[in-house]
């Protein structure tokens, strides 16, 4: 049974890029043939989401079973969708657009980019924002007196203007078509010929009745809620009311609209990626009170997208894959010969590992054969920097793959050498060329594989796993990035029916809120008296310049400091999208404001030649501080709605298969509320207070700069209002000198020192004005009942709500559950050991250890009975004995590591409960591999609120949902009873003190709590590339502790090129574990592991 893949379809070739900031979340999610959404939440003005419509380059698929060959064509082909928004900026907009929201971005397949305004055919629930004015006079009966005089601002200098004669009266001054004596015309009229005159400039109309008149905008929407228009009235026997400042309300964004994309018409019939940008709409407000813009609010947001429909009129939609009979040839497994400097370099590529050079002349080499006629394929990075490469096949020349790509990352790609190439052996010649690109900045290409194509539609699966699933981790693009059904149609061609372990990460599932940052304002006052001239706009005026564009304001006689003031807000919040102005509530002065501190502004003002009046600022509306996205703990529904939405869809649509899945969290948070108090601590922490801080090498936050530096203690100190950082922090700081990147020291909320330095360039330093951003890393927390604990409990309560709604026996995971694994200083490198007794070791920088303390030594070579795990006597800064130890030969130079300096047991707490419990601190652990023996109690205390915190959560998520199960993901490399470390990796893992208070008696046990316990061993598949070790804890749960086989599971390690996967599943197979987790659904597809699964040679069972 075969599957045809079309171009533009939703559930099969449309993704997410992503999203900006770590505040915003979005998911694209219930995507079928017909239609999609995506949903999330926004924090700041700045976030913003993009949905890849067209992408000609497949990253997601998997490279035998379902990624489709590049196709860059597009020619006649017509999209039609209905496209229903909210809490998001209307794409009809007229307001400018900080980012494409209006727009369809793409780059075209010569990588060309651009953008074209998106055609919005029809729209449902339209309507256009509105204000009613009234001539009001004090007379009775209502009359005009000559002279009377009442001007209608708008954007602070746009003025219409009526001078009565005595003729006049309130329907008059609204309807005059033609000039009294003193040469007006009417409201009406003069409204209506401006924006005849210019639509864009005065975007509304006006019509009259008796003397009233209605203004309406012309522009859609929202747009005119944002105008607010200044009335002014010099005598008291004629105005307009309302008076004074006033709003247009009413302006709504359509419910639905409808949006046709003609590629051809636009030009852009030959595409590598076209794109929709979603944002959040301007925070306006239509109250009577405040301003036109207030500041932003977080919301919640959809888009909606059915009725899709793509017209094909040329038959070129379908896609294809390689297929039965294609063959691969991979860049580490197969003959090539290559010549010149090429290198290996691991990553995500087939099998982990790709050639690069950059070397003009540098060829490769490869004799192939294919049964088949094909066409054939280099698999490549396309990127920056990227060469071309010429080829010659059978030694005729073929095509010139050019990859260079206007992309900020690399991309995997396939490039096409020769097209219909017939059966048999050929022979391939890559070169590099010394042309390349004018728009790339090197010449560097990549080989990954080579490819002959046999082109075919997707097939099913020649076999089918019902206990064996890849696990997906939301974090990873693999997985947020592309639908469920996309997701779950990838693992189906994989043949992979089993439970799925589903991680919800650290970084996209739960709801944030900004800790610290500062948004920067200005304060604008106007002051004394500004002439008027002859009234009519040529006496004073004051001005106002942001981000290079400038408006002003003629002062008339009505004018006051209040009113001129008004003006000048009316016209920033009329004209601008990133600031907000409001009055003070001090007459003649008014606040600029960002609307988000990421965005920053020049801001001036200045008054005309001669001004008697005066006009003063003080402040500046530049790039503020982004703070941080902390955990709201506030949120009794923790999930964030991008979250929950793509947990719904994912669960229902394995529900619908008869499938399982496992949700997971972990012990593991980003930027947790932390306050070390008894109550409030959420971290674990190191006895000299620090916390666990893991390098996770997924980006960056905390965007802001610097405002001042001095020197303290030595140390560099550096102002940065908000920061929201904790000391242990990586800020990397950028300058016109250079850069540098350094580990912090926090002082206060908005001051740090740069204490450890990490790089340097150009011997920098930061000064005034620099740039910068922080390192995300993440924090492993406690086990207090009142802030972790909590948490985590509502976190899985919500999860398995949706689970259940969906119809799914709520299976969780207590993912990697435990006090943190490795000491405060690990891995030290060694430089000298001695061969006495007892051996005394030397560092090459200051090892940090005290006497009286523990450490472990790993990878010694020559005196190897220096490693092991030793009482530390410190001679000095950088050298130590080790109590007990005699060396036995002479030091190999360069080699080994030593570790110590404290577990992270000593959060507040825990120190509390050991006081409590022995009114006394907590005894000192050194290492992963102390005896724990030597402090029983304290051990039990360190357990015991293990335990109890797991206990919590499952007991009250199976009080909410009865049916709920649990699984306990315990990690058997950190864990392991013994310390381990290889010469090539000589890292300690595990250790006595690990296995102890890491594993719980009451769970060696089934005992209600747990019903599968799934073991890992991630580190023994890299690093340790430990096979016989992995056998040896793949049943540790029921030949260590008392779970029936039945109740287990392994999680297989794939996700690094050296790692012998299949090894590692074959053992867990033979083992007769029932349930098999391939870590992870990325690595998977990106390094093209293999389907059909392996299998034992024929007589022979691995063990």
């Amino acid at each position: 049974m075969s599957e045809t893949i079309y171009k533009l379809s939703p559930h099969r070739t449309m993704s997410l890029r992503g999203f900006d900031r770590r505040g915003c979340a979005a998911a694209l999610h219930n995507a079928s043939a017909s239609g999609f959404t995506v949903s999330g939440c926004w924090s700041d003005l700045a976030d913003f989401a993009v949905v890849v419509l067209f992408d000609a380059d497949d990253q997601y698929g998997h490279l035998f079973t379902s990624r489709y060959l590049p196709d860059f064509d597009l020619t006649g082909i017509l999209l039609d969708f209905d496209l229903a928004i909210t809490g998001g900026m209307y794409p009809g907009s007229s307001k400018y657009q900080s980012v494409p929201w209006g727009q369809l971005s793409f780059i075209t397949a010569a990588e060309v980019p651009g953008i074209a305004a998106l055609n919005i055919t029809s729209t449902t629930g339209l309507a256009a924002a509105s204000i009613t004015y009234t001539v009001s006079s004090s007379a009775s009966p209502p009359a005009v007196s000559a002279y009377d005089r009442i001007e209608l601002v708008y954007l602070g200098n746009v003025v219409f203007d009526f001078l009565a004669d005595a003729t006049d009266t309130p329907s008059t001054v609204v309807n005059r078509t033609t000039a009294n004596t003193n040469g007006f015309v009417g409201l009406v009229k003069q409204i209506n010929d401006a924006h005849s005159a210019n639509p864009v400039a005065v975007p509304f109309t006006a019509v009259g009745s008796g003397s009233s008149f209605a203004i309406t905008c012309t522009q859609p929407g929202t747009d005119g809620n944002t105008i607010q228009l200044q009335e002014l009235h010099k005598t008291s026997t004629m105005a307009l009311l309302p008076a004074g400042a006033s709003k247009m309300t009413g302006g709504t964004d359509p419910t639905s609209m409808h949006v046709r994309i003609d590629f051809s018409a636009l030009g852009i019939a030959s595409l590598r990626q076209a794109w929709l940008t979603l944002a959040p709409p301007l925070p306006i407000d239509s109250g009577g009170v405040n301003p036109t813009l207030v500041a932003f609010a977080p919301m919640e947001f959809s888009y909606v997208v059915t009725n899709w429909a793509v017209t094909d009129p040329g038959g070129i939609r379908a896609l294809k894959i390689a297929g039965a009979g294609s063959t691969t040839a991979s860049s580490r497994t197969a003959p090539f010969w290559f010549t010149g400097s090429w290198v290996e370099q691991g990553g995500f590529f087939l099998d982990g590992f790709a050639r690069v050079s950059g070397a003009a002349g540098d060829s490769v080499t490869l004799t192939y054969s294919c049964q088949y006629a094909h066409d054939l394929y280099l698999g490549t990075q396309v990127r920056a920097d990227g060469g071309k490469l010429t080829s010659v096949v059978d030694g005729v020349a073929g095509n010139t793959v050019d990859t260079y790509a206007n992309t900020g990352a690399p991309l995997a790609a396939r490039r096409l050498v020769k097209s219909g190439v017939a059966a048999g052996t050929h022979q391939v010649v890559l070169t590099i060329s010394s042309a390349k690109n004018a728009a790339s900045s090197g010449w560097n290409c990549v080989l990954d594989f080579v490819q002959a194509v046999v082109r075919t539609d997707v097939v099913l699966p020649a076999q089918t796993y019902a206990n064996v699933n890849v696990a997906c981790d939301y974090d990873t693009g693999q997985t947020y990035q592309i639908a469920p059904a996309r997701a779950l149609w990838i693992l189906d061609q994989l043949g992979f029916h089993g439970d799925i372990d589903f991680y919800a990460g650290v970084f996209f599932a739960l709801k944030r809120m900004r800790v610290g940052g500062r948004f920067h304002f200005a304060t604008v006052t106007l002051g004394g008296i500004f002439a008027t001239g002859t009234g009519f706009g040529d006496g004073d005026a004051v001005f106002v310049t942001l981000g290079g564009t400038g408006f002003g304001a003629a002062v008339y006689p009505a004018d006051t400091l209040t009113t001129l003031a008004q003006r000048l807000v009316d016209g920033i919040n009329g004209l601008f999208v990133g600031v907000r102005a409001a009055p003070t509530g001090t007459a003649g002065q008014f606040t600029v404001t960002q609307l988000s501190p990421i965005n920053g502004f020049t801001l001036g003002v200045s008054k005309s030649a001669g001004a008697t009046g005066t006009i003063a600022m003080v402040g500046d509306i530049a790039t503020g501080n982004e703070g941080v996205w902390g955990v709201d703990a506030s949120q009794t529904s923790p999930l964030n709605r991008a979250f929950a939405d793509y947990l719904a869809d994912f669960a229902g649509i394995v529900h619908g298969k008869s499938q399982t899945m496992t949700v997971a969290f972990s012990q593991e948070l980003l930027a947790p509320p932390d306050a070390n108090t008894a109550g409030g601590a959420w971290t674990q922490r190191f006895a000299d207070g620090s916390q666990v801080l893991t390098a996770t090498a997924f980006g960056s936050w905390g965007a802001g700069v610097v405002e001042y530096v001095s020197t303290v203690a030595g140390f560099t100190r550096i102002q940065w209002t908000g920061h929201g950082q904790v000391t242990g922090n990586i800020a990397h700081l950028v300058g016109s000198g250079g850069g540098g990147v350094w580990r912090i020291t926090v002082v206060d909320a908005d001051h740090f020192d740069l204490t450890t330095q990490v790089s340097n360039t150009g011997a920098y330093a930061p000064v005034i004005g620099d740039t910068g951003f922080f390192e995300l890393q993440t924090s492993q927390c406690c086990f207090n009942p009142a802030t972790v604990t909590a948490y985590l409990i509502a976190c899985y309560q919500q999860a398995a709500g949706i689970l259940n709604a969906a119809g799914l026996t709520p299976w969780l995971q207590l993912g990697e559950v435990g006090w943190w694994f490795y000491s405060r200083l690990m891995s030290e490198a060694v430089g000298y050991a001695s061969w006495t007794a007892p051996v005394s070791i030397g560092t090459p920088a200051a090892h940090g250890f005290d006497t009286g303390q523990n450490v472990i030594v790993a990878g010694i070579a020559g005196t190897t009975a220096a490693n092991g795990t030793w009482p530390f006597v410190k001679t000095d800064a950088t050298h130590g004995t080790l109590t007990g130890s005699n060396g036995n030969a002479n030091y190999v130079a360069g080699t080994g590591t030593v570790s110590g300096g404290g577990m992270a047991y000593y959060d507040a707490y825990t120190a509390a409960e050991a006081v409590l419990g022995f009114s006394r601190p907590l005894a000192s652990f050194w290492t992963q591999d102390d005896d724990p023996a030597s402090h029983a109690s304290d051990v039990a205390l360190l357990v015991g609120l293990l335990y109890a915190h797991m206990h919590a959560i499952a007991s009250a998520v199976k009080a909410a949902y009865p049916a709920a199960k649990f699984e306990w993901l315990l990690p058997m490399d950190v864990n392991a009873p013994a310390v381990f470390w290889t010469w090539a990796y000589p890292y300690p893992q595990g250790g006595r003190m690990n296995h102890v208070v890491n594993i719980p008696a009451p769970y060696m046990v089934p005992n209600g709590d747990i019903d599968r316990v799934k073991i890992e061993a991630l580190s023994l598949g890299s690093g340790y590339y430990d096979l016989d070790r992995a056998k040896a804890v793949m049943t540790h749960a029921s030949s260590n502790l008392s779970y029936a086989l039945a109740d287990t599971a392994y999680l297989v390690p794939c996700f690094t090129g050296g790692c012998a996967w299949g090894k590692h599943y074959r053992a867990a197979v033979n083992g007769g574990i029932p349930l098999l987790g391939l870590w992870a659904f990325d690595q998977w597809v990106s390094m093209g592991r293999r389907v059909p699964l392996p299998e034992n040679d024929r007589g022979a069972q691995v063990f």
